[in-house]
């Protein structure tokens, strides 16, 4: 895998970036926790290439995966990768990954990771999506996610969506 990384970096910006990101996935499939140590040992921003390894630690070992990627600095990458790693790990084991969102501090990382478990949760019951979606803190994340959830409701029982609307003083746009 370092070779085919090394490789890329020879090529085109825009063809080095397609050729890195297609080398870490596989490379994730295979070893994943390798794949990070390597991302971790460049010293340099890996934020791009989180989204890309995640997911696939996140199939095999979602506590180990989660725990890297939020230890990551804050950025879209990282916040992607977290949502996708706690959709994964949700529909895989809900209580061990409502258990470790529990456990993270009030801040973006728990957010994102509430936004995946929620997101996991909108095709089987919209209601605990939404009760999910209104502990988020970052008002611009709570409020998509609370529309979101509320118009794939609406669309199945507008009712109950609407009630939920109602009672939770919101609309649905």
């Amino acid at each position: 895998p370092t070779d085919a990384l090394a490789w890329a970096q020879t090529l085109s910006k825009q063809e080095e970036a397609n050729a890195t990101r297609s080398a870490l996935r596989i490379w994730s499939q295979n070893t994943p926790s390798e794949t990070a140590a390597y991302l971790d040992s460049l010293n340099q921003k890996i934020d791009s290439h989180l989204p890309t390894v995640a997911p696939s630690w996140a199939r095999r070992e979602p506590a180990k995966a989660a725990d890297w990627v939020a230890s990551q600095p804050e950025g879209e990458g990282r916040n992607d990768a977290l949502a996708k790693t706690l959709w994964n790990w949700t529909t895989q084991n809900p209580a061990a990954a409502t258990t470790w969102v529990q456990e993270q501090p009030n801040d973006s990382v728990r957010d994102h990771a509430i936004a995946g478990l929620a997101t996991a949760a909108l095709d089987f019951n919209p209601s605990t999506a939404l009760d999910w979606s209104i502990k988020i803190i970052g008002p611009k994340l709570k409020n998509s996610l609370i529309q979101r959830s509320l118009s794939i409701w609406y669309r199945k029982d507008p009712e109950d969506a609407q009630q939920w609307a109602e009672d939770h003083n919101t609309t649905i746009k």
